[in-house]
C-alpha cells in the first residue's frame, strides 16, 4: 500500500511518498506555499488532508484539501465564538438522518425545547429556562420525551455534536426566528449585549438598521478583545440587515477585511461583491481593489498577488497614505513569498515604489534609520544591530541606489499599529 508522510514546515506542507520497502521517496511540495504548517493529518475515509497553518498576514486557520493538495479551502469548523451563521441546509449521512427521525418523533414541547438549546451554543441552563418560559414550553418535557438527546446540568449539552445541527436545520424558518427572539428577550442587554444582538439579528425577517448598528458595535468589541472571527461574523450579518446603501458599503468593506484576517475568504468575496454592487466613491473602489489583491495573495501566494497589491498601494497613495504604506508592506510580503514565481513584479519593484511613496507622520525616524542602513550596507559596514534592527533583505536597484528592509523599526503611525515589529522599506543613495 505504501507510506505517506506529511511534513509541516515554515515554508509549507510537504508530502513524502514511498513503497512498502521505503527504499526511495518522492517529495511533493511545498503545498500551501507561504503558510507555516504546524500539524497535518489525512482522513483515511476519503483521503482529505487537514492542515493547521499560520500566515504572516491572515493568521491561523485550518485548511483542507480533497484532491491531494492541489487546491485548498478553509475548514468551516473555525470558531467564531459561537457567532457563526447557521443556515438551513440539506443534511446527509446516516447519522444525521437517524437523528432527524428521532427528533421528528418527539412531542412538540420536547422538539421545541431542543430547538431553543440548539439555537444558543453557550449552553447556559438559566437562559434556556427563561427562553422556554417566554415560549410557553414546559421544561418537564425534557425528562418525559427528549429521548436522551439533551442533558441539562451545569451546562446544556447534546448527546452528539451532530444533534444540534440536525435540530436547528430541520426546523422551519418561522420556528427558528421565534426561538431567537425569545433568546434575545431572555438575554440581559447589560451583561451580554453581543449575544443579545446576535439573537436579534437571527430573529430579523427584514433589514433592520437598529439591529445592524448593534451588530456593528458588537463587532468593535469583539475586535478589541482579539475575536477577529466573531467580528467578521457580526459585520457580515450587519451588512445583510443594513438599509442605507452608503452604510452597507462601509460595513461590507469592513466585514470583508475582518473576514480575510479570520481566514474566511469565501465570506470576504461575498462581502466585496456586495460592496461592488453599490455606487462607490474613489476610496471605496480602492479598498475593494485592496481586498481582492489580499484574496489573491491568499490564493496564489505571490504570483498574482504582488502586482495587484502594488497597484492597490499606488492607488491608495493619494487617498490614504497610511493605508498605502501598509499595503506596500503586504506587497513586499507577497514578493518575498512568491519570489520564484514572480515574472513581472518583484522585490526591487516594490522597494522602489515604497521608497518613493509619501511619508506618513511618525515614520520619519524609521525611514531615516532604514536609509542609514542602506548607506551602511553599501559601504560594507557590519550588519546592523541594536535600535536600528536586523537586516532582512537588500538589493541594488541600479543607478547607485540600494534598497534595504529592516525588521525591528517601530512606527507610531496608525498604519503599522497592527504589527509590533514592522518592516521599514527605504532606498538610500
Amino acid at each position: 500500500m505504501g507510506v505517506l508522510a506529511l511534513v509541516g514546515t515554515r515554508k509549507g506542507l510537504f508530502l513524502l511518498r514511498a513503497g512498502d520497502l521505503r527504499d526511495s521517496w518522492q517529495v511533493e511540495g511545498p503545498l500551501l506555499d507561504g503558510w507555516g504548517v504546524f500539524h497535518a493529518i489525512v482522513d483515511e475515509r476519503d483521503s482529505t488532508i487537514f492542515a493547521a497553518a499560520n500566515h504572516l498576514v491572515y493568521g491561523p486557520t485550518v485548511q483542507r484539501s480533497s484532491d491531494g493538495g492541489k487546491t485548498w479551502r478553509r475548514s468551516q469548523q473555525i470558531s467564531a465564538g459561537g457567532f457563526g451563521i447557521l443556515e438551513a441546509q440539506a443534511l446527509t449521512g446516516r447519522i444525521e438522518e437517524s437523528f432527524i427521525r428521532r427528533i421528528s418523533s418527539l412531542e412538540d414541547d420536547a422538539r421545541r425545547l431542543l430547538l431553543v438549546a440548539a439555537a444558543d451554543p453557550v449552553g447556559d441552563p438559566l437562559l434556556l429556562l427563561r427562553a422556554c418560559e417566554r415560549l410557553g414550553i414546559f421544561v418537564s418535557a425534557l425528562d418525559a420525551d427528549a429521548d436522551g438527546l439533551l442533558t441539562v446540568g451545569e451546562r446544556v449539552t447534546f448527546r452528539h455534536p451532530l444533534v444540534r445541527s440536525a435540530v436547528y436545520r430541520s426546523a422551519d424558518v418561522q420556528e427558528r426566528r421565534a426561538v431567537h427572539r425569545a433568546l434575545a428577550d431572555a438575554t440581559d442587554r447589560e451583561v451580554d449585549p453581543d449575544r443579545r444582538a446576535w439573537h436579534l439579528a437571527a430573529a430579523a425577517a427584514w433589514p433592520d438598521d437598529t439591529v445592524a448598528l448593534e451588530l456593528e458595535r458588537s463587532a468593535g468589541r469583539a475586535q478589541a478583545r482579539g475575536g477577529v472571527a466573531a467580528a467578521a461574523a457580526f459585520l457580515e450579518r450587519a451588512t445583510a440587515l443594513t438599509l442605507d446603501p452608503a452604510r452597507q458599503v462601509d460595513r461590507a468593506l469592513a466585514g470583508a477585511q475582518a473576514s480575510i484576517y479570520a481566514g474566511a475568504f469565501d465570506a470576504a468575496l461575498r462581502l466585496a461583491a456586495t460592496a461592488e454592487a453599490r455606487a462607490l466613491d474613489e476610496f471605496q473602489r480602492a479598498r475593494v481593489d485592496l481586498i481582492r489583491a489580499q484574496l489573491a495573495f491568499a490564493a496564489s501566494r505571490g504570483s498574482e498577488a504582488t502586482p495587484r497589491l502594488l497597484a492597490a498601494a499606488r492607488r491608495l497613495e493619494g487617498l490614504d497614505a497610511s493605508l498605502a504604506r501598509e499595503t506596500y508592506l503586504d506587497a513586499f510580503s507577497a514578493a518575498l513569498f512568491g519570489a520564484r514565481l514572480n515574472e513581472t513584479v518583484g522585490l526591487t519593484d516594490v522597494a522602489r515604489a515604497a521608497s518613493a511613496a509619501p511619508r506618513t507622520p511618525g515614520c520619519g525616524s524609521a525611514v531615516g534609520r532604514a536609509r542609514h542602513a542602506g548607506r551602511r550596507l553599501r559601504s560594507g559596514s557590519p550588519p546592523l544591530s541594536g535600535s536600528v534592527g536586523d537586516t532582512l533583505w537588500r538589493s541594488d536597484l541600479g543607478g547607485g541606489t540600494t534598497a534595504v528592509v529592516v525588521a525591528g523599526l517601530r512606527c507610531r503611525t496608525r498604519s503599522l499599529g497592527r504589527r509590533e515589529r514592522v518592516l521599514a522599506v527605504a532606498a538610500s543613495r
